[in-house]
């Protein structure tokens, strides 16, 4: 038998023009590409770890960073829309209280609010994504769902600074 490149070309490759995800909740997401795109079935890469002569250029690190931020949004997007979440809210930390540009101490003090808010309401619904502000300072956005927890809800984000009531001094 004869190695035929083109017939191992096709095995490993998938032409296809739509995507269909079905998110388990009833909502199903459709896409219909004009232009047929190419998914690879296999890869002919080495799949090995880096050793010690790897390199790896600025452009090629940028564009890996550029694939995985996709990936990353594509997978929050995704959980956002596979889940009935009610409330949108941010969680600022004060810098007067807090080392806000410490995401360590920041991602502690997040768990604090967490597991308190988990005693007080029982467990709840969530996806949280931390974020740097321009300032350096982390802030964490959350998406809610079934927690009964008293909201306020923001009619101008600019004069509503307490998105949840709370007597405790590190939520704002």
């Amino acid at each position: 038998m004869e190695f035929n490149k083109d017939d191992y070309k096709e095995q490993i490759l998938e032409e296809y023009n739509q995507k269909i995800v079905d998110f388990g909740n009833g909502m199903v997401e459709i896409t219909v590409y004009h232009d047929y795109q190419i998914r690879q079935l296999v890869s002919m890469k080495h799949k090995g770890g880096a050793t010690d002569n790897s390199e790896i250029s600025d452009e090629a690190q940028e564009e890996r960073t550029k694939k995985q931020s996709y990936a990353i949004k594509r997978k929050i997007r995704d959980y956002a829309l596979a889940n009935d979440f009610k409330w949108f809210t941010t969680l600022t930390i004060d810098p007067k209280l807090h080392d806000s540009l410490d995401y360590d101490s920041s991602k502690d003090l997040l768990l604090k609010w967490y597991r308190k808010i988990r005693d007080r309401y029982g467990n709840f619904d969530y996806l949280i994504v931390p974020e740097l502000h321009k300032s350096g300072a982390v802030h964490f956005h959350f998406l809610l769902g079934n927690i009964p927890a008293n909201f306020i809800e923001a009619k101008n984000l600019k004069q509503v600074r307490h998105f949840y009531e709370t007597n405790e001094k590190y939520t704002t």
